[in-house]
C-alpha cells in the first residue's frame, strides 16, 4: 500500500489495535487511510475491546471510495 502497488486492502477477520496502530501511521504518511467497512476512521482506546472491527485500507484518498465501495 505505501509503495503504491495496490489501491485497497480489505481485512475481514480478527486483529487488535496493536496490529494496526503503526501500520496506520505509515499508510497515512503515504497518503492513504484505514477505515472500518462502514468507512469510519478506526479509533483507538475508545471501545470496550482492543479488537478492531473489519477494516479496509485505501491507498489514494482522492478517489471516490464511498461511491466505488457502495456499488
Amino acid at each position: 500500500m505505501a509503495e503504491g502497488a495496490v489501491d485497497c486492502y480489505l481485512r475481514l477477520g480478527p486483529t487488535g489495535e496493536w496490529d494496526t496502530a503503526a501500520t496506520q501511521c505509515i499508510v497515512e504518511q503515504a497518503g492513504g487511510r484505514i477505515l472500518s467497512t462502514e468507512l469510519d476512521p478506526l479509533s483507538y482506546n475508545e471501545r470496550d475491546s482492543l479488537q478492531n472491527p473489519n477494516f479496509i485500507v485505501l491507498g489514494d484518498e482522492s478517489l471516490a471510495w464511498s461511491s466505488i465501495l457502495r456499488r
